[in-house]
């Protein structure tokens, strides 16, 4: 269970002059764990700590949005927590269940402050919104296709 979130750093660019009149901008969101650690927590290890980057890159090179910081995660027991580490020390892979526990929560939270900054940047939403149309839009887009 995720038991703790922090943002440690926050970088947020706009790279002016670049043309991208006429290209189709792409945006990839990239979340990456960098380091597992046993921490403490009321005075025994028995909870992680995952270092992460999440990063919202903008093609062609028009910008980037990225984060770094910590996710703590604590296994059903303490036995769990240690086998999660000691995947991580010996092999660098993540459990799977803490994995997409953590990538789930790194991405939730991520994008969503991302949302307010590629805004402030006039820069596109790190992620498509759902399109409102009406019933009359529907019907031409059927009868062109």
């Amino acid at each position: 269970m995720i038991v703790g979130f922090t943002i440690n750093g926050i970088t947020a660019k706009r790279n002016d002059g670049v043309s991208v009149r006429g290209k189709e901008i792409n945006v990839t969101t990239n979340p990456t764990i960098t380091e597992i650690k046993l921490i403490d927590v009321l005075g025994k290890k028995d909870a992680l700590r995952a270092k992460y980057v999440f990063k919202c890159e903008y093609e062609p090179r028009i910008g980037e949005i990225s984060f770094e910081g910590d996710v703590l995660w604590k296994g059903n027991s303490e036995k769990e927590t240690h086998h999660v580490a000691e995947l991580w020390d010996k092999e660098t892979k993540f459990e799977p269940a803490a994995a997409t526990e953590t990538m789930n929560t790194i991405l939730r939270r991520c994008l969503t402050r991302a949302i307010g900054l590629a805004d402030e940047l006039r820069l596109p939403p790190p992620l498509q919104f759902p399109i409102v149309t009406t019933k009359e839009e529907k019907t031409e887009q059927q009868d062109i296709g």
